[in-house]
Formats: C-alpha cells, structure tokens, sequence
C-alpha cells in the first residue's frame, strides 16, 4: 500500500495531478509578479531617494543663497559706512585747511612747560611775507615762547621775509657753525621734540643756516602747504 493519497485510482491520480500542474501554473504567476513587483518597486524606490536628493540639496542651496544675499547685504552696509566715513573724514580735513592755524590750549601750556627750563634762550621768529595764516600762527609762537622767558627783541626778531623756496609748515634752525662744531643750542632738543610730540613737527628735523646767529634759535614759520 502506498502512502500517497489516490494513488491506487485512475480517477484519483488525474485529480491530483490536475491540482499539481495548477499549483506550478499558479506558483509560476505569483514567481512572475513578485519578479515584476521587485523591479517596479525598485525602481520606484530609486526614484524617490534621488528625488528626496534633490530635493535636499535645493535646499541647501535655498539656504546657502539666503546666507550669500545676508552675508552682501552686510557687506554692502559696511562699505556704505566706510564710504561715508571716509567722506566725512575729507569734510572735516578740507574744513580744517580753511581754518587759520593756531596754537590750541593744549599746545600752549605743553610747549611753555618744556621750553620754561631754558629761559633766556636767544630765539626770533619769521613768517612768509604776504601770508596772512602764516603771521597769525607766528604771533601765536611769539606770545607763547614770550611766556616761557625765552629772549628776543619783538621790534628786530620778529619778522616777515621772502624765502625761496617756501618753507612749508614749521621749521626750526640753529647756526651751521655750531652744529658743525657739536654744540647746538641746549634748548633745540626740548623745542624739537616738544613740537613733534604736538603734530606741529615731525622727524625731529633742524635745519643749518649760516644766517642764524650763534647760540640763537630760529622758528620759521611756512605756508600751511604749495600751491602748485
């Protein structure tokens, strides 16, 4: 006897045989539309990563243009504030070149205190002739110079002369001789120094003239600048 159902009838072994070929025909569909199912969904899936990709990165090139257009604006507002800084500062610079020169509180009260010490130093004072700023800012050296004791005669060494070419700014100069001989005036140094502290000077320059008289100290002052 056989385990197998039906397998002693005719009847029986075309019944189950009949069921078998349906359940390959029906495995073979099912194999076929999981096989199409499988690639469908693949497809489908690949197709919705790289569109959530995309997405993605628009959006971070959404974000990274926002921070480019913060990041110009901001940079745009500065140069705006620089533009206007540095017009502000022409403005004030040309305002100041109008302005005649003059010796401010501050200046004054510096340069009596370190010129004090040399009291009795010979000085005199010269300004370009015919210019106006120039002799007010040299009245301003006499009064001041004047208080720290320094000598000078006002009716001989105060003066306006023509000098080529024009000196510009302030200028101070000793005796050639004695510079050659290494014994310039004492005072020369503090006088220096002092104006150069102050902006009025720079480069602790003197300069050598053989017109200077020996021992004495000369202040020229110059034109505020050439006129080309």
């Amino acid at each position: 006897m056989s385990l197998l159902p039906g397998w002693g009838s005719v009847e029986a072994t075309k019944t189950i045989r009949d069921l078998c070929e349906l359940c390959a025909i029906a495995l073979f569909l099912m194999v076929v539309v999981a096989q199409v199912g499988s690639y469908v969904y693949g497809h489908r899936r690949d197709f919705l990563v790289e569109a959530a990709n995309r997405a993605a990165q628009q959006r971070l090139l959404a974000a990274l243009d926002g921070e480019d257009r913060r990041h110009a604006a901001e940079v745009a507002v500065l140069q705006r504030k620089v533009t206007d800084a540095q017009s502000e500062a022409a403005r004030a610079a040309a305002q100041a070149s109008r302005e005649p020169r003059r010796l401010n509180d501050t200046e004054q009260s510096a340069l009596v205190m370190a010129l004090l010490p040399f009291a009795g130093q010979p000085v005199a004072f010269a300004s370009v002739m015919g210019d106006a700023d120039a002799e007010r800012y040299k009245q301003d050296f006499v009064e001041i110079i004047g208080r720290a004791h320094w000598q000078f005669d006002p009716s001989v060494d105060v003066v306006q002369a023509i000098m080529q070419p024009q000196p510009v700014g302030v200028q101070v100069a000793v005796n050639q001789g004695d510079m050659d001989a290494g014994r310039p005036p004492g005072a020369v140094t503090a006088l220096v120094q002092t104006l150069d502290a102050l902006g009025i000077t720079s480069g602790h320059t003197v300069y050598l003239s053989p017109d200077v008289p020996s021992g004495a100290i000369r202040l020229i002052i110059g034109v505020r600048h050439l006129v080309e």
